[in-house]
């Protein structure tokens, strides 16, 4: 009997010592979770450079023909965008004896061609210019330096 007992004891102790690592063992592995929401806003917002060609040199013009150049412009942005330009004349340096109509002419002479919209994010243009000139276009043109700024302004939408 005493043996039985012994037995009998033993299988309690070695119960026991496995319900104890299994209650251990559940214990480790029990998790929760919990969320949180990182929550901003954006803002709309824009950036317009000119990265090559801030000069751009149409050359000697001779003679009627089309003179060509290039630039390069990067937009970033936030927001879908549009591109816009004009001339600047009060920056603009004309020959002396230039005037309004000289100004037309140049007006609509002188394309810039580029994509003019985007949606968000960094886009690089390239901006063709293009003066082309006829024999009577040419002639109405005074003899000197000229200097046309040209404003580009980008826009969110």
């Amino acid at each position: 009997m005493r043996m039985r007992n012994v037995l009998v004891v033993g299988m309690l102790v070695i119960g026991c010592m496995g319900l104890l690592g299994t209650t251990a063992a559940a214990k480790a592995s029990v998790s929760d979770n919990a969320s949180v929401n990182a929550m901003f806003t954006v803002a709309s917002w824009i950036s317009l450079s000119v990265i090559d060609g801030d000069n751009v040199d149409l050359g000697l013009i001779a003679g009627p023909g089309v003179y060509t150049g290039q630039s390069t412009l990067r937009v970033m942005s936030t927001s879908p965008w549009v591109i816009s330009d004009q001339i600047i004349w009060s920056s603009s340096v004309l020959p002396g004896d230039a005037d309004s109509a000289t100004e037309d002419l140049i007006e609509s002479n002188l394309t810039r061609t580029y994509d003019d919209s985007g949606s968000w994010g960094v886009y690089t243009l390239g901006v063709d210019y293009s003066f082309s000139l006829q024999d009577e276009d040419f002639a109405d043109l005074p003899a000197g330096d000229y200097v046309i700024v040209i404003e580009y302004t980008a826009t969110t939408d």
